[in-house]
């Protein structure tokens, strides 16, 4: 599962499709307070059902079975909400204790839900949030990434993970 802060189209629509490429089940687009772009009510479902054509479009090009979701565009707290029964980590610039490879490190279950910030990035008061919701606030190293960048990387570093996890498991060894 992936969320994703709302960008300019034509790097949502980059990131959509390299997002099901890398094996996301579901892409929820989210508004926080410093996203760059807002979209009226009248827009916001048309690009999401351009978004749901190009994930659907990407799922095709590289063979996947399970067709990922395309959600309506929400609020941070609604995205924040639905992370139940997921391990919720927050992509954050001023995170300085918790690496992505600690935290996967300590996660048991293989659900994930990874939430990427805008281009301005989080506001504190989303990350207390997304803390009091139990996601965890991760860093992903000293460089602080462009938001597609961290996305991306992110998605990388956490499909690599399971993959060698399963490899793992197939062979008894953990």
């Amino acid at each position: 599962e992936f969320r994703r802060v709302l960008f300019r189209s034509d790097k949502m629509d980059y990131i959509v499709q390299k997002a099901v490429e890398l094996g996301v089940s579901r892409i929820v687009p989210m508004i926080s307070h410093n996203c760059v772009v807002k979209y009226d009510d009248s827009k916001k479902e048309k690009h999401r059902q351009k978004w749901q054509k190009i994930a659907d479009e990407a799922a095709k090009q590289c063979g996947r079975d399970i067709r990922p979701e395309v959600e309506k565009i929400t609020g941070i707290a609604e995205c924040i909400e639905m992370a139940g029964g997921y391990n919720a980590c927050v992509c954050y610039e001023n995170e300085e204790n918790i690496s992505i490879r600690q935290y996967l490190a300590e996660q048991s279950d293989l659900k994930y839900m990874v939430v990427i910030g805008p281009e301005g990035g989080f506001d504190e008061s989303e990350i207390e949030q997304a803390k009091e919701a139990g996601a965890i606030p991760i860093t992903l190293g000293k460089r602080i990434l462009r938001t597609e960048t961290a996305g991306l990387t992110t998605l990388s570093i956490l499909m690599y993970h399971l993959e060698c996890r399963e490899q793992l498991d197939d062979k008894n060894i953990r």
